[in-house]
Protein backbone atom coordinates (compact mmCIF):
# COMPACT_ATOMS: atom_id res chain seq x y z
CA UNK A 1 0.00 0.00 0.00
CA UNK A 2 1.48 3.55 -0.65
CA UNK A 3 0.24 6.83 -0.06
CA UNK A 4 1.06 10.29 0.93
CA UNK A 5 1.48 11.75 3.74
CA UNK A 6 -0.83 15.09 3.81
CA UNK A 7 1.28 17.53 6.39
CA UNK A 8 4.86 16.80 4.50
CA UNK A 9 3.60 15.18 1.19
CA UNK A 10 6.10 12.36 2.15
CA UNK A 11 5.71 8.99 0.38
CA UNK A 12 4.56 6.24 3.25
CA UNK A 13 5.06 2.72 2.25
CA UNK A 14 3.44 0.06 3.91
CA UNK A 15 3.98 -3.81 3.15
CA UNK A 16 0.75 -5.16 1.95
CA UNK A 17 1.13 -8.08 3.90
CA UNK A 18 0.76 -6.31 7.12
CA UNK A 19 -2.29 -3.56 6.09
CA UNK A 20 -5.08 -5.08 8.36
CA UNK A 21 -8.38 -5.68 7.18
CA UNK A 22 -9.95 -2.80 9.11
CA UNK A 23 -8.49 1.39 9.05
CA UNK A 24 -5.31 1.69 10.82
CA UNK A 25 -3.13 4.30 11.81
CA UNK A 26 0.24 5.31 10.31
CA UNK A 27 3.01 7.65 12.06
CA UNK A 28 4.96 9.72 9.35
CA UNK A 29 8.44 9.24 9.92
CA UNK A 30 9.72 12.47 8.23
CA UNK A 31 7.15 15.04 10.16
CA UNK A 32 6.10 12.61 13.12
CA UNK A 33 2.56 12.97 11.53
CA UNK A 34 -0.25 10.83 11.69
CA UNK A 35 -2.60 9.83 8.99
CA UNK A 36 -5.08 7.12 9.10
CA UNK A 37 -5.13 4.52 6.25
CA UNK A 38 -8.35 2.19 5.03
CA UNK A 39 -7.79 -1.34 5.36
CA UNK A 40 -7.60 -3.79 2.94
CA UNK A 41 -11.12 -3.95 2.60
CA UNK A 42 -11.11 -0.31 1.14
CA UNK A 43 -8.47 0.29 -1.63
CA UNK A 44 -6.82 3.32 -1.16
CA UNK A 45 -7.55 5.80 -4.43
CA UNK A 46 -4.38 6.72 -5.98
CA UNK A 47 -3.27 10.20 -7.36
CA UNK A 48 -4.21 11.41 -10.55
CA UNK A 49 -3.66 14.82 -11.86
CA UNK A 50 -6.23 17.26 -11.89
CA UNK A 51 -8.79 16.98 -14.47
CA UNK A 52 -8.82 19.40 -16.63
CA UNK A 53 -12.28 21.17 -17.15
CA UNK A 54 -14.29 21.38 -20.41
CA UNK A 55 -14.57 24.42 -22.75
CA UNK A 56 -17.25 26.16 -21.73
CA UNK A 57 -20.07 26.29 -24.40
CA UNK A 58 -19.97 28.51 -26.92
CA UNK A 59 -22.01 31.59 -26.08
CA UNK A 60 -25.74 31.54 -27.32
CA UNK A 61 -26.84 33.15 -29.46
CA UNK A 62 -29.32 35.96 -29.52
CA UNK A 63 -32.48 36.14 -29.68
CA UNK A 64 -34.54 37.24 -32.63
CA UNK A 65 -36.55 40.05 -32.23
CA UNK A 66 -40.03 40.08 -31.55
CA UNK A 67 -41.53 40.24 -35.35
CA UNK A 68 -44.53 42.90 -35.56
CA UNK A 69 -47.45 39.95 -35.41
CA UNK A 70 -47.57 36.66 -34.23
CA UNK A 71 -46.59 34.15 -37.31
CA UNK A 72 -49.08 32.63 -38.92
CA UNK A 73 -48.48 29.49 -41.84
CA UNK A 74 -50.32 31.65 -44.53
CA UNK A 75 -50.67 28.07 -46.31
CA UNK A 76 -53.16 27.51 -43.26
CA UNK A 77 -55.10 30.84 -43.29
CA UNK A 78 -57.51 29.79 -46.89
CA UNK A 79 -59.38 32.73 -48.91
CA UNK A 80 -61.00 35.53 -47.34
CA UNK A 81 -64.21 37.44 -48.67
CA UNK A 82 -64.42 41.13 -48.29
CA UNK A 83 -67.73 43.27 -49.01
CA UNK A 84 -67.21 46.50 -46.87
CA UNK A 85 -69.13 49.96 -46.92
CA UNK A 86 -66.61 51.66 -49.53
CA UNK A 87 -64.10 50.68 -51.76
CA UNK A 88 -61.24 52.48 -49.72
CA UNK A 89 -62.29 50.29 -46.83
CA UNK A 90 -62.13 47.23 -48.65
CA UNK A 91 -58.39 47.93 -50.39
CA UNK A 92 -57.20 48.73 -46.89
CA UNK A 93 -58.49 45.60 -45.52
CA UNK A 94 -57.89 43.30 -48.26
CA UNK A 95 -53.95 44.89 -47.86
CA UNK A 96 -54.20 43.64 -44.62
CA UNK A 97 -55.55 40.05 -44.95
CA UNK A 98 -53.01 39.96 -47.66
CA UNK A 99 -50.46 40.26 -45.37
CA UNK A 100 -51.50 37.86 -43.21
CA UNK A 101 -51.64 35.46 -45.69
CA UNK A 102 -55.28 35.31 -46.69
CA UNK A 103 -56.24 34.61 -50.56
CA UNK A 104 -58.38 38.18 -50.55
CA UNK A 105 -61.69 37.64 -52.87
CA UNK A 106 -64.12 40.98 -52.90
CA UNK A 107 -68.00 40.69 -53.21
CA UNK A 108 -68.44 43.28 -56.14
CA UNK A 109 -68.07 41.13 -59.34
CA UNK A 110 -70.33 39.04 -61.64
CA UNK A 111 -69.73 36.09 -59.24
CA UNK A 112 -71.84 37.64 -56.22
CA UNK A 113 -73.95 34.52 -56.47
CA UNK A 114 -71.59 31.79 -56.47
CA UNK A 115 -69.54 33.01 -54.03
CA UNK A 116 -72.62 34.05 -50.84
CA UNK A 117 -73.20 30.15 -51.72
CA UNK A 118 -69.62 29.47 -50.64
CA UNK A 119 -70.25 31.39 -47.70
CA UNK A 120 -73.09 29.47 -46.39
CA UNK A 121 -71.01 26.28 -47.04
CA UNK A 122 -68.26 27.74 -44.86
CA UNK A 123 -65.61 27.59 -47.38
CA UNK A 124 -64.30 30.62 -46.57
CA UNK A 125 -62.23 31.13 -42.94
CA UNK A 126 -62.22 34.65 -43.11
CA UNK A 127 -65.25 37.41 -43.89
CA UNK A 128 -64.72 41.07 -43.31
CA UNK A 129 -68.17 42.83 -43.41
CA UNK A 130 -69.65 45.87 -42.47
CA UNK A 131 -72.84 46.32 -40.85
CA UNK A 132 -74.12 49.45 -43.03
CA UNK A 133 -73.49 50.88 -46.19
CA UNK A 134 -73.90 47.06 -47.97
CA UNK A 135 -75.95 46.94 -50.53
CA UNK A 136 -78.77 44.21 -49.78
CA UNK A 137 -77.00 41.79 -52.41
CA UNK A 138 -73.44 42.00 -50.82
CA UNK A 139 -74.36 41.48 -47.22
CA UNK A 140 -72.12 39.34 -46.20
CA UNK A 141 -72.97 40.24 -42.48
CA UNK A 142 -76.70 39.50 -43.15
CA UNK A 143 -75.18 35.91 -44.27
CA UNK A 144 -73.08 35.13 -41.92
CA UNK A 145 -75.41 35.58 -39.11
CA UNK A 146 -77.35 32.71 -41.01
CA UNK A 147 -75.22 30.18 -40.94
CA UNK A 148 -75.13 26.89 -38.31
CA UNK A 149 -73.60 27.32 -34.83
CA UNK A 150 -70.77 24.49 -36.80
CA UNK A 151 -69.55 26.80 -39.62
CA UNK A 152 -69.94 29.56 -37.48
CA UNK A 153 -66.67 27.95 -35.52
CA UNK A 154 -65.08 28.31 -38.35
CA UNK A 155 -65.30 31.96 -39.80
CA UNK A 156 -63.68 34.61 -38.31
CA UNK A 157 -66.17 37.38 -38.65
CA UNK A 158 -63.82 40.93 -38.75
CA UNK A 159 -66.24 43.81 -38.62
CA UNK A 160 -65.39 47.46 -40.14
CA UNK A 161 -67.21 50.99 -39.31
CA UNK A 162 -66.50 54.36 -37.94
CA UNK A 163 -69.26 53.22 -34.87
CA UNK A 164 -66.63 51.14 -33.26
CA UNK A 165 -63.91 51.20 -31.31
CA UNK A 166 -61.45 48.92 -32.62
CA UNK A 167 -61.10 45.91 -30.34
CA UNK A 168 -63.68 46.62 -27.76
CA UNK A 169 -64.97 42.99 -27.00
CA UNK A 170 -68.59 44.33 -25.79
CA UNK A 171 -69.31 45.68 -29.07
CA UNK A 172 -68.03 43.03 -30.98
CA UNK A 173 -70.09 40.89 -28.74
CA UNK A 174 -73.08 42.86 -29.37
CA UNK A 175 -72.95 42.27 -32.75
CA UNK A 176 -72.32 38.96 -32.82
CA UNK A 177 -68.81 38.94 -34.24
CA UNK A 178 -65.14 38.08 -33.51
CA UNK A 179 -63.55 41.67 -33.68
CA UNK A 180 -64.74 45.36 -34.39
CA UNK A 181 -62.28 48.10 -35.87
CA UNK A 182 -62.81 51.64 -36.84
CA UNK A 183 -62.29 52.03 -40.11
CA UNK A 184 -58.85 54.62 -39.81
CA UNK A 185 -57.45 51.71 -38.32
CA UNK A 186 -58.04 49.32 -40.72
CA UNK A 187 -55.28 49.58 -42.49
CA UNK A 188 -52.97 48.90 -39.57
CA UNK A 189 -54.14 46.90 -36.85
CA UNK A 190 -52.11 43.62 -37.93
CA UNK A 191 -51.00 42.83 -34.81
CA UNK A 192 -54.40 42.63 -33.55
CA UNK A 193 -55.99 40.72 -35.78
CA UNK A 194 -53.32 38.09 -35.80
CA UNK A 195 -53.30 37.53 -31.86
CA UNK A 196 -57.27 37.06 -32.45
CA UNK A 197 -56.34 34.49 -34.86
CA UNK A 198 -54.47 32.98 -32.76
CA UNK A 199 -56.48 33.29 -29.75
CA UNK A 200 -59.81 32.02 -31.45
CA UNK A 201 -57.78 28.92 -33.00
CA UNK A 202 -56.56 28.29 -29.65
CA UNK A 203 -59.90 28.40 -28.02
CA UNK A 204 -62.00 26.16 -30.87
CA UNK A 205 -59.19 23.43 -31.98
CA UNK A 206 -60.98 20.96 -29.24
CA UNK A 207 -64.02 21.29 -31.71
CA UNK A 208 -62.29 21.51 -34.67
CA UNK A 209 -60.41 18.11 -34.33
CA UNK A 210 -63.73 16.56 -32.74
CA UNK A 211 -65.53 17.63 -36.13
CA UNK A 212 -62.70 16.03 -38.21
CA UNK A 213 -62.60 12.91 -36.24
CA UNK A 214 -66.48 12.63 -37.07
CA UNK A 215 -66.18 13.49 -41.00
CA UNK A 216 -63.77 10.62 -41.05
CA UNK A 217 -65.67 8.02 -38.97
CA UNK A 218 -63.36 7.48 -35.97
CA UNK A 219 -66.10 8.92 -33.52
Amino acid sequence: METNCPSCSNRLVVDDSKVPDTPFMLKCPKCQGTIKLPGKAVAVPSASPPTSLPPPPPPASAPAPASATPPLAASSMGPALVSLATSELGNGVSALLTRLGFSVETLNDDTVDDKIQRVKQGEYPMLAVSRSGVPKERDLYAVARTLSPELRRRVFLLMVGDEFKTGEGTQAFAVLVDLVVQGKDALNCDRLLSQMLVERRRLYQTFWDVEERKREGRM
